[in-house]
C-alpha cells in the first residue's frame, strides 16, 4: 500500500508541480497551462519525424521489459523487487493519467486535434505503466488456455480499466503512426514559404517608457518584467549593401506571450529580406477597479474594454520614439547600434508593413490610424492580422480609417477551427479596412479575407488553429497558408522600395491573387488539400456570402 501512495503523490506532482508553482507564484492559471502545452508539444514535434522508428521501437521495448522483469523475479537477486516495480508503476500511470488529462484540456482550447503522437505516447506509456503495475504482483504465463484466459479475465476486471484506456489512444492514432497514410505537401526550397533570408538578422532593444497610468494597474508579475521594445534588423553593413532604402514592418504579438520566441518565424520572415521589424512588448494582466470598468459592449467585432487603453498608452508613444530616434537621430547610443548593422541605407517609413497576431491583430485599427496620420506607408502599405482579436471601441482608439491610401494592400487571416477569439472579430476589421471606414472601397484585388480551412486526411494532420502562425506548430498548412504570404509581402515590399519591379511583380500574387493563396498543395497520394475561402465580403455584406456576424 505505501509504494502505492507514494508512487501515486510522486507522479501527481511531477505533472501538476510546476503549473501549481506558478499559480502560487502569481501566474494565472491559462500562464501556467500554457508553459505545459508547449512541453506536450516538443514531445509531439519529436516524435513525428521519427514516428515509424517511434512505433516499432515503443512495442519492442515493451516486450523486452516484460522478459527483463521476469527474468528478475525468476533469478530473485533484488530484494524487494515488487515493491520498488510497485512505485514505479504506479508513479508513471499517475503521472501519465495527469498528463492525459491536461492533454485533453489543452487540446480543446490549443491542439485542435492536430496530434497523432502526442495520444499515441500518452497511450503507450500508460499501457506500459499498467503492465509494470501488473508485473509487481504476478507474473505473465506465457500458456494461457481459454479456461485461465476467461477465469483471469473476471479477477482481473479492475486491472484492466487503464490498458483499456490506453488502447482507446492507441488504437486511433495506429495507421498515422505505421506511416500508411498520406503526407501532406511540401514546398521546395527557394520558393514563397520556403524562402530562405538573403540577410543575417540582429536585434537591437531598449527599455519602453512605462506611462505611471498603465504601470498603476499593472498585475504585480507585470511589474517585474523587463518592458522592451525589440528592433530586428538585417545585416546590411557586413554585406558591404549600400544606398538601400529598407522599410519599416510593426509586428505585435499576442496576448500573455511576453518572450518573442513563438513569433520569431513570422519576424525573420520579414526581416531576412531586407526590411527592419519593430516589436514592441506590451502588459496583457491588468487589475483595474470596478469602478473603472464601464458595462461591457460588444459591436461590430470591437468591444470596450478598459485593458486596451492601457496597451496603447504605452504601444503609440513608443512607436513615436523609435521614429524620432531613426529619423533624428534622438538618442544617439541606439541610433549608433541601428547604423552599424544597417550600415549606409536609408530606413523609411514610407514603405511600411503593418500586422500581428491575435490581440496584436486586433490592434490594426488603431495603429492603422496612427501611420496615417504620421504618413507613414505613402509609398506602400501593406496591413497583414493573423486571427484578429477584438480592437477597442473607446472613441480615443476606435480609430478613422477614411485616410488609407489607394495603394493599400489587406490581409486579414482566421481559421477555421480558432476556438480562442471571436472570428467575427477578423470579419469586421477586415470590413473597416477594405472599406476605409465607408470614405470607399479598395480595389478588389488589394484586400483578401482568408479563412483557412483543416484537413486530417493525412499524417501529419492539417488543422486551422488558432496558433496556426505560431512557431511551436509550424507545420505544411502553416508554411502553405501564412508563411508563404509573409515571404511574398516582404520580398515585394523590399522590391518596390528598390525599384526591383520584376521582383515584386513576382511576389505581389501570392498574396493578392485568390487562386495563388487558395492552391495549397496536393497529398502525397493526389487528393488536393482542402483549400482556404477567399474573399472580399466575410459578412456577407454585398451578397457573396451569408451574413453571420450581427456583433
Amino acid at each position: 500500500m505505501i509504494p502505492l501512495i507514494i508512487g501515486i503523490l510522486t507522479g501527481f506532482f511531477l505533472s501538476f508541480g510546476m503549473i501549481l508553482f506558478r499559480v502560487f507564484n502569481g501566474s494565472s492559471i491559462y500562464s501556467a497551462m500554457f508553459f505545459e502545452a508547449w512541453q506536450i508539444l516538443e514531445i509531439a514535434l519529436f516524435i513525428r519525424p521519427i514516428h515509424f522508428q517511434f512505433f516499432i521501437l515503443s512495442f519492442l521495448l515493451l516486450g523486452g521489459v516484460i522478459y527483463l522483469i521476469n527474468y528478475l523475479k525468476l533469478k530473485s537477486e533484488i530484494p524487494n523487487l515488487n515493491k520498488y516495480l510497485s512505485f514505479i508503476g504506479y508513479a508513471c500511470l499517475t503521472y501519465f493519467i495527469c498528463e492525459t488529462i491536461q492533454y485533453f484540456l489543452m487540446n480543446e482550447l490549443f491542439y485542435q486535434g492536430v496530434f497523432n503522437t502526442v495520444p499515441f505516447f500518452l497511450g503507450y506509456s500508460i499501457l506500459f505503466s499498467s503492465i509494470i503495475i501488473y508485473l509487481s504482483n504476478n507474473n505473465i504465463n506465457l500458456n494461457f488456455d481459454k479456461s485461465q484466459i476467461l477465469k483471469w479475465l473476471k479477477s482481473n476486471i479492475s486491472k484492466l480499466i487503464f490498458p483499456l484506456f490506453a488502447l482507446f489512444l492507441i488504437l486511433p492514432n495506429m495507421t498515422a503512426m505505421m506511416g500508411i497514410l498520406p503526407e501532406p505537401p511540401q514546398i521546395s526550397e527557394g520558393e514563397f514559404g520556403n524562402l530562405e533570408g538573403k540577410y543575417p538578422v540582429y536585434e537591437v532593444n531598449y527599455h519602453s517608457i512605462i506611462p505611471n497610468e498603465t504601470y498603476d494597474v499593472m498585475i504585480d508579475e507585470e511589474k517585474e518584467r523587463e518592458w522592451l521594445v525589440r528592433i530586428y534588423l538585417p545585416g546590411f553593413k557586413e554585406k558591404n549593401i549600400e544606398n538601400k532604402t529598407i522599410p519599416v514592418a510593426i509586428f505585435m504579438h499576442g496576448f500573455a506571450e511576453y518572450e518573442p520566441d513563438q513569433f520569431m518565424d513570422m519576424v525573420n520572415s520579414i526581416t531576412n529580406k531586407g526590411n527592419i521589424c519593430i516589436y514592441i512588448h506590451y502588459p496583457s494582466y491588468f487589475d483595474i477597479p470596478d469602478s473603472k470598468r464601464p458595462e461591457l459592449i460588444r459591436e461590430k467585432g470591437g468591444e470596450n474594454w478598459p485593458e486596451m487603453t492601457y496597451r496603447y498608452k504605452l504601444i503609440i508613444p513608443e512607436l513615436n520614439r523609435i521614429q524620432n530616434i531613426i529619423e533624428n537621430n534622438s538618442e544617439p547610443e541606439i541610433y549608433s547600434e541601428i547604423k552599424n548593422i544597417v550600415g549606409e541605407n536609408e530606413i523609411s517609413f514610407s514603405y511600411l508593413w503593418l500586422g500581428g497576431m491575435s490581440l496584436g491583430a486586433g490592434m490594426l485599427p488603431t495603429l492603422t490610424t496612427h501611420a496615417i496620420e504620421n504618413n507613414w506607408g505613402d509609398s506602400e502599405f501593406i496591413i497583414n492580422g493573423e486571427v484578429p482579436s477584438v480592437y477597442s471601441t473607446y472613441p480615443e482608439y476606435y480609430g478613422n480609417l477614411t485616410g488609407l491610401p489607394d495603394h493599400t494592400i489587406i490581409n486579414i487571416l482566421n481559421a477555421d477551427e480558432d476556438h480562442v477569439v471571436p472570428r467575427c472579430s477578423g470579419k469586421w476589421i477586415f470590413e473597416r479596412l477594405f472599406t476605409r471606414d465607408g470614405a470607399g472601397e479598395l480595389n478588389d484585388s488589394q484586400a483578401q479575407y482568408i479563412l483557412v480551412n483543416s484537413d486530417r486526411r493525412g499524417f501529419p494532420r492539417l488543422v486551422a488553429t488558432h496558433y496556426l502562425s505560431a512557431k511551436a506548430v509550424h507545420d505544411e498548412l502553416s508554411d502553405q497558408t501564412v508563411y508563404k504570404r509573409f515571404d511574398a509581402q516582404s520580398t515585394f515590399l523590399f522590391a518596390k522600395a528598390n525599384l526591383d519591379y520584376d521582383l515584386a511583380s513576382n511576389a505581389l500574387p501570392y498574396f493578392t491573387d485568390p487562386e495563388k493563396i487558395m492552391d495549397v498543395g496536393q497529398w502525397s497520394n493526389g487528393d488536393l488539400v482542402n483549400p482556404p475561402k477567399v474573399t472580399n465580403d466575410p459578412l456577407g455584406i454585398r451578397g457573396t456570402t451569408e451574413l453571420n456576424c450581427q456583433d
